[in-house]
Parts: C-alpha cells; structure tokens; sequence
C-alpha cells in the first residue's frame, strides 16, 4: 500500500551563496514541472573558515498524477468489493 503523504528531503549546499540559491531554483523549476508539492524550505549557514550555504527542501514523494491514479485505484477497488457483496 502506498503512503500518499510520504515526504523526501533534499540538501543544496554550495561554499557560493549564488550557487546553491541556483541548484535550488532549478530543483523547484523541476518540482512545478512534475507537479510535485514541495512543503517546506529551509536554508541555514554552516559556520568555519568557509561557510557553506545550504537549502534543505521538503517535499512530496509522489507527483499530483501518482496521487490521482492511486485514489482511482482504491475506488475501484472499493467499488468491485461492494458489487461482490450485493452481488451485482
């Protein structure tokens, strides 16, 4: 069975604040493209002799039309086993 709410996270990090700002922008272009909800964005910077600049994206596992054809699924699932039980 599918967990439709199930998350990933991915982690941009750069030394370059324009960099990671980048592959953050590309990902979130990618992310609209395959309609895929992203739920959060944090970024934070890790402190030392270089810092690094770093995006943490939480987001849907499945795309909008993964979703769509897995509740379809499950109507007709639903659907097959009340036919059976009132026999129809």
């Amino acid at each position: 069975m599918m967990n439709i709410d199930a998350v990933r996270v991915k982690t941009f990090e750069s030394t370059e604040s324009q960099a990671a700002a980048d592959a953050l922008n590309n990902f979130l272009d990618l992310c609209e493209d395959q309609e895929i909800e992203v739920r959060e964005i944090e970024s934070h910077v890790l402190p030392g002799a270089t810092p690094a600049y770093c995006y943490s994206v939480k987001y849907d596992k499945y795309t909008a039309e993964e979703k769509k054809d897995y509740a379809l699924q499950r109507l007709q699932v639903h659907y097959q086993e009340a036919m059976k039980e009132y026999n129809l």
